[in-house]
């Protein structure tokens, strides 16, 4: 994954599955499907690459101008990506929190 040029994440409007935040993670740059769960991850441009599902002009397109982007275009890419996954997606900063909140909720309410 780390040193893949492109990945490619196909998804029809379901959960955001595992692969996608994982290659991000690993620096590799992605280009997915512009559905609502990959929209919640990747913002064009910026931390990834988006196209219409159901264009294929469209993913072709993208996948011929991400590969070509220059090498400084493409680290930008990958550590905004990488950044993305360890802060929001993290569990030390994320679920272990709210993890802790939610016991903390239910241990204030006693027993029923």
């Amino acid at each position: 994954m780390q040193v893949s040029r492109l990945h490619i994440y196909l998804t029809y409007p379901f959960v955001l599955s595992w692969s996608m935040p994982e290659a991000m993670a690993c620096g590799a740059p992605v280009l997915g499907s512009a559905t609502v769960p990959v929209r919640e991850a990747i913002r064009d441009g910026h931390d990834g690459y988006l196209f219409d599902f159901f264009n294929r002009e469209q993913l072709v397109e993208k996948a011929l101008a991400a590969l070509a982007h220059d090498q400084a275009q493409t680290d930008v890419i990958r550590r905004n990506a990488r950044h993305k996954i360890e802060f929001r997606f993290s569990f030390k900063h994320n679920s272990l929190p709210a993890y802790r909140q939610l016991i903390a909720e239910v241990m204030n309410r006693g027993m029923p």
